[in-house]
This record gives structure tokens, C-alpha cells and sequence, in this order.
């Protein structure tokens, strides 16, 4: 479980939707680090290519 970063996000959401608990916030804190810096890799490239994908549509 420690390796699998799906694993607390699926636990988090077991607990809030099956066991009426808050989520554990220290356990998501990986997942939303990385789920940042993909977002603001995705930005960057979508930024940089912007003029490109109008032009091919």
C-alpha cells in the first residue's frame, strides 16, 4: 500500500462515502504534490503549443 499512490485516495474515499469519516489529509498530501506539478507540466506544454492546435484543427 505505501508504494501505490491510488491506494490513499481510494481510502480516503472510503471514508468519507462508507464510513462517514474525514479523509486522512497527511495521506493525500503526495497525491496532490503530484497532481500539481503534472497539472503544471500539462499548463506549460499547453501554453507552448496553444497556436499549434488551433492551427491543426
Amino acid at each position: 500500500m505505501r508504494f501505490n499512490p491510488m491506494a490513499a485516495l481510494v481510502e480516503s474515499y472510503q471514508n468519507v462515502l462508507l464510513y462517514h469519516h474525514m479523509p486522512n489529509w497527511l495521506a493525500l498530501a503526495p497525491v496532490k504534490a503530484v497532481s500539481l506539478v503534472l497539472f503544471a507540466i500539462g499548463w506549460r506544454m499547453f501554453q507552448r503549443h496553444a497556436a499549434d492546435i488551433v492551427d491543426e484543427i
